[in-house]
């Protein structure tokens, strides 16, 4: 940390020769919010002025490239309804920021957490996907983007608005852009969608790859050509019965639930016809994280359609696992029994198997 008493510190005249305005404006924002000691870290400065300068080629990178785009008569496609959504979570959060004066908070809204969306973005219609980039989506980032980071690093947003985006007049005449609709239906999807890609990568490269065992390196696997993905319908009967249970045995006005031998009771009634392991440490586990967090916990509803979200995204999987065929099949979870891959999905959570047709 710096310290007048040790000598080790800066004036923001020095700062700025070193770093540059926009780069030391934002490591102070950066410094800290609320009652907590602020600490200016060169660290920060540092990366700031790389990061101001790749935004700057993406811009100009943009632009050159606009005609290669898809246009607004293209229509929009999901992952363009996503960062757009994206755009306006980070235009209400910045903004809220702003008014409490926490500027490392609209930092990270308005900045950072932005250009991660801008990145998946890209990444899905781009660098792994085949659909391309929409120009009136990238537009609107680039100008939403320019506007939000405008109270902290100004010389950056009024040389890309003017100089790069030749927007008529000077950005400061501008006023905060609105906010449209957030659809955290779209949201949880796509961050559903990165969850899957990521573990079926992950899992690809375990059945390239597989761990020595104690006799020594194991046989190299053939490598699949398609995956298999199972998207259930539902969860299994025997969890939604629990689950009704569960509620049954909660009250609500002390939001507590009844005693476990109460409730074990019931979950044996379950197990008459049909032994079931699995059900009692299911529900306990359940119940333990609805003691947590309240009865919401019980309600294990997805906020999007998953298996058309995962057709909507079939060309960005494949691409993603180096060109495999994908392959969607729906479960039904009273017509599995048997199964233990189909067995194994659960809404939010598919299984899947990697094979050579």
């Amino acid at each position: 940390k710096m310290s007048k008493s040790t000598g080790n510190f800066m004036t923001v005249e020095e700062a700025i020769n070193e770093y540059g305005a926009d780069a030391t404006r934002l490591a102070f924002a950066d410094a800290g919010d609320g009652v907590e000691d602020a600490n200016f870290v060169k660290d920060t400065a540092n990366k700031a002025i790389l990061r101001l300068f790749n935004q700057v080629e993406f811009y100009q990178e943009m632009v050159k490239s606009k005609d290669t785009f898809r246009q607004e008569s293209d229509g929009l496609v999901w992952a363009d309804e996503v960062f757009l959504s994206e755009i306006n979570r980070a235009i209400s959060s910045t903004y809220a920021a702003y008014e409490l004066t926490n500027y490392r908070e609209a930092l990270k809204c308005g900045f950072y957490e932005l250009q991660n969306a801008r990145d998946r973005y890209r990444d899905v219609t781009v660098l792994h996907g085949s659909i391309g980039m929409s120009w009136p989506v990238i537009y609107r980032f680039m100008k939403v983007q320019a506007l939000l980071i405008l109270p902290l690093a100004p010389h950056f947003a009024e040389y890309v608005w003017t100089d790069v985006m030749a927007e008529p007049r000077t950005i400061r005449e501008e006023l905060f852009p609105e906010a449209g609709v957030v659809d955290e239906a779209l949201i949880a999807g796509a961050n559903y969608m990165q969850k899957l890609s990521h573990a079926l990568h992950t899992a690809l490269q375990n059945e390239l790859n597989p761990k020595k065992g104690k006799k020594g390196p194991a046989a190299p696997a053939e490598p699949p050509t398609a995956v298999e993905i199972y998207v259930a319908a539902a969860y299994p009967r025997w969890q939604e019965q629990a689950i009704e249970i569960l509620r049954s045995h909660y009250n609500t006005e002390t939001n507590s639930f009844v005693g476990d031998d109460v409730i074990a009771k019931a979950l044996k009634e379950l197990m008459k016809e049909k032994p079931n392991k699995k059900l009692v440490p299911f529900a306990m586990d359940l119940k333990q994280r609805a003691a947590a967090v309240g009865i919401s916990a019980l309600d294990r509803r997805l906020l999007f359609d998953e298996l058309a979200v995962v057709s909507a995204n079939v060309d960005f999987i494949s691409r993603t696992l180096g060109g495999l065929q994908v392959i969607l099949t729906p479960v039904d979870p009273t017509q599995v029994e048997g199964d233990a891959k189909k067995e194994a999905s659960l809404p939010g959570e598919p299984s899947y198997r990697f094979f050579k047709p």
